[in-house]
């Protein structure tokens, strides 16, 4: 199929979007926040002349984000649109997480952390046989603390001269309220250049009222959140929420609290960071990412860096525990920073006193 133009991709995608929401609403269940962020993807693949039918492979990791693939596959005329009524339905060839007959890929794992893996067999078997053939592999960011993941990349690492034609795609956001997302996205979308949006699962059914008229967040713009003077919390997406709820419990102590989402990691807006920090003299950082090597690193050390003779105790940082995420909600919660966790580390914060991570 040839390629379209960006405006009728543009439109496409929309479509997609449409016609994921009419799935979800219909049957009453499916991952609708992954179909929605996958869709310009999908679209880009399929209708943008990126994936060669009959020749490249299409591997989807988790099989969450089917219901975009089937949108896309309606509208590009793959399968009947009247298929989509039958989503999810026993029997029916729209399955709920995708399986051996999920159209237009040649792979749904289901399972987590073993897309990538599947796509590096079928490039590095191209690669030995000498064929003209690209393999695309789309994951998610929740998948990547999955051990396969990290093997398989060690893999291609190693054997990177023969996965020159192999292209791994991440979907994943990170707004911190609906006003936020829609911002943000539609600034993604007019970005000339690749935009990685990483999308909160603790966020999905968080419901909120935007703006009906067009507006833009611009990238690299911090949102102060909240005005304080004794401690400053950045936080990023979800957790942005879990730092005002601390920063309520602070204020019961007499504790005034800044909170900062740097709405963006990359730009990161480094100066509205530091000059809150240089008025309140202690700060926290929250992600729900790995404690280890991640983003709360990267910003404490910018202001350990740039602010240190402003601070009053050592910069503190807050993170998911180095783990395997457990499949028990109620043990996942365990591993993940809560309001309590932030409300304790702020109180030996404010006294000067160091908080050592075992």
């Amino acid at each position: 199929m040839p390629a379209h133009s960006i405006a009728e991709l543009q439109r496409i995608a929309a479509r997609v979007r449409l016609d994921a929401i009419r799935m979800v609403s219909i049957q009453g269940f499916g991952y609708l926040g992954q179909a929605l962020s996958s869709a310009e993807i999908f679209t880009a693949l399929f209708a943008g002349g990126f994936l060669r039918e009959g020749r490249d492979r299409f591997v989807i990791s988790p099989g969450h984000y089917v219901i975009g693939l089937y949108a896309i596959a309606a509208q590009l005329g793959r399968i009947p649109s009247e298929a989509l009524a039958s989503y999810g339905k026993d029997g029916a060839l729209l399955e709920a997480i995708g399986g051996e007959r999920t159209p237009v890929v040649d792979m749904v794992c289901g399972s987590l952390g073993q897309g990538l893996s599947v796509a590096i067999g079928y490039a590095l078997a191209a690669a030995l046989a000498g064929e003209d053939r690209n393999s695309f592999a789309f994951l998610s960011d929740g998948e990547l603390q999955e051990g396969q993941i990290w093997e398989a990349a060690m893999f291609a690492a190693h054997n990177r001269r023969r996965m020159t034609r192999l292209v791994a795609m991440i979907d994943a956001n990170n707004p911190s309220s609906a006003y936020e997302a829609k911002g943000l996205m539609k600034t993604a979308i007019r970005d000339d250049n690749p935009v990685v949006v990483f999308e909160d699962k603790l966020m999905y059914q968080d419901q909120a009222p935007v703006p009906e008229e067009e507006y833009l967040i611009p990238f690299g713009v911090a949102n102060v959140v909240q005005q304080g003077s004794d401690i400053t919390l950045v936080a990023t997406s979800s957790m942005v929420q879990v730092a005002r709820q601390a920063a309520e419990a602070l204020a019961e102590e007499g504790i005034s609290v800044e909170v900062i989402d740097p709405r963006t990691i990359v730009p990161l807006d480094e100066e509205t960071i530091l000059a809150s920090v240089r008025k309140t003299g202690r700060a926290i950082v929250i992600d729900e990412g790995c404690q280890s090597y991640g983003v709360t690193a990267e910003i404490a050390s910018r202001i350990s860096e740039k602010a240190f003779y402003y601070l009053d105790a050592p910069v503190q940082r807050i993170g998911a525990m180095d783990v395997p995420v457990p499949f028990s909600p109620p043990l996942e919660d365990l591993t993940v920073p809560t309001v309590k966790a932030v409300v304790e580390r702020a109180r030996l914060a404010m006294k000067g006193e160091p908080f050592h991570v075992a």
